[in-house]
C-alpha cells in the first residue's frame, strides 16, 4: 500500500460520517484512540454508487445519511499504522 494514496483520519468514535460534498479517497487509514484500520476499497465504493443513485434523483428523496463503521474496517497492527501516518 502506497501511503501516498492514503487518507488517514483520527475520529475517536465507532462511525465516520460520510457527507454527500466529502471526496472519497481509497483506502481509508482509521486511527482510534491508536488503534488503525482500513477501510477497503469496495465499501468506499459502495458509498460512491450510493451517492451517485441519490444524485439522480435529487429533491425527490431525501439523502442518507451515510456512515463507515469501525467494524467496516481491515484491522493492522498499531505498528504498521503508526509506520503509514508517519510517526
Amino acid at each position: 500500500m502506497n501511503k501516498n494514496n492514503l487518507y488517514s483520519i483520527n475520529e475517536p468514535g465507532n462511525t465516520f460520517e460520510v457527507h454527500k460534498d466529502h471526496r472519497i479517497v481509497s483506502p481509508i487509514l482509521w486511527n482510534r484512540n491508536g488503534e488503525f484500520r482500513v477501510v477497503p476499497t469496495p465499501v468506499l465504493q459502495n458509498i460512491v454508487d450510493l451517492l451517485i443513485a441519490y444524485r439522480a434523483v435529487k429533491g425527490k428523496v431525501t439523502a442518507p445519511v451515510i456512515n463507515i463503521m469501525w467494524s467496516q474496517g481491515i484491522p493492522i497492527s498499531n505498528l504498521a499504522g503508526r509506520a503509514l501516518v508517519g510517526e
